[in-house]
């Protein structure tokens, strides 16, 4: 019996430090999604948006929405569209491409890119821009 009281407070200890360790570990890093490569083209009244995308993050990315801003000269923004990925999920270091076509808007001579989640969470763009549109 006087030998099952120090083996119970070794394994207390050693529980109670796994537990300080594990809620000191940090979480992991949320999705970001890096532009991997984008060309802007016009043609025929619309701009076709074509490119790859990749998760750089340590989380899947659902849903990914990808939203154009579209700038007139100084930079100002014009309008913004939309574009899913074809993809639903995206998981850590998948890339996957999009095409996307939108009207022509006037005096629109460069694009950013943001990214949003399914849950319209914005997710941190790695390279957003400005590109140009040729």
């Amino acid at each position: 019996m006087r030998n099952v009281v120090p083996v119970l407070l070794v394994a207390l200890a050693t529980l109670s430090v796994a537990a300080d360790r594990k809620r000191n570990q940090a979480p992991p890093r949320p999705a970001e999604i890096e532009i991997v490569e984008i060309t802007a083209h016009r043609g025929d009244g619309r701009v076709s948006l074509d490119g790859r995308v990749k998760n750089t993050g340590e989380r899947a990315a659902v849903g990914i929405v990808l939203l154009f801003d579209f700038m007139a000269p100084g930079r100002q923004v014009i309008t913004t569209k939309r574009g899913d990925l074809e993809i639903a999920t995206l998981e850590p270091g998948e890339e996957a491409e999009f095409h996307v076509y939108a009207p022509e808007p006037p005096r629109a001579v460069e694009i950013r890119v943001q990214v949003q989640d399914g849950s319209e969470r914005e997710l941190k763009v790695i390279k957003p821009g400005p590109y140009a549109i040729e």
